[in-house]
């Protein structure tokens, strides 16, 4: 398994533990668990046995944003090169099309 997929495991593992406070009524997640089925999707194309686990999840509201050079920064959270960003981008918002409302951010300059 290479160490990217090896990051993305790490982060599904501290997911799990993730408390939400039920006080606050809005959750905002940088990344959903749709993306992760997206990047399989690119790397090694269809999997029924993911695609059953990971499509039913549904997000109230989903708001997309292109990969822009301007504000990219590789981090703990995108571990992907702004090439590679570019390179999932298509397969994430065509999976998150198939069953969600997308808002999507275009950049005006």
């Amino acid at each position: 398994m290479n160490s990217y997929f090896l990051g993305r495991k790490a982060q599904f593992k501290a997911f799990s533990s993730l408390y939400v406070d039920a006080a606050k009524p809005f959750v905002f997640f940088d990344r959903g668990i749709l993306d992760i089925y997206a990047y399989l999707l690119a790397v090694k194309g269809r999997d029924d046995f993911w695609e059953k686990r990971i499509i039913p999840f549904k997000y109230d509201l989903v708001f997309l944003v292109e990969p822009w050079k301007e504000i990219y920064k590789k981090d703990t959270q995108r571990m992907e090169t702004f090439i590679e960003a570019k390179r999932y981008f298509p397969y994430i918002k065509n999976l998150y099309k198939q069953s969600h409302l997308l808002l999507q951010f275009l950049k005006t300059r």
